[in-house]
């Protein structure tokens, strides 16, 4: 009866034993699963700000495109006006007025 009560002891001592070491197993296994998903957290984090800076980078891009276009609409009206003065009288009005347009665009893609 004692035996029977050692044996019992030991079969479960052995059974705890290896419950211990498959949960260690686990833990081990789950602390990898979180460091790769970390990892993977941090990344993400760094993709998004550069996806954030390239954004605002390219929305820059853009606006000074668009001004550059403004300007060159600008220009080409102001060579026609041009133009017209040499063969008439000038309009000084829409001369002064594109001229204060296009300092207007350059101030603008200064300030990008």
């Amino acid at each position: 009866r004692l035996r029977q009560k050692y044996n019992s002891q030991v079969s479960n001592l052995n059974e705890y034993k290896k419950r211990v070491s498959s949960l260690q197993e686990a833990l081990i296994k789950q602390n990898k699963i979180e460091k790769k998903y970390l990892d993977l957290e941090s990344m993400q984090n760094s993709e998004r700000k550069m996806l954030d800076k390239l954004r605002k980078e390219n929305d820059k891009y853009k606006k000074i495109s668009l001004i550059c276009k403004q300007q060159e609409h600008i220009i080409r009206k102001m060579e026609i006006l041009l133009k017209q003065r040499e063969n008439s009288k000038p309009n000084n009005d829409q001369v002064d007025q594109l001229e204060n347009e296009n300092v207007r665009l350059r101030k603008r893609m200064t300030q990008l």
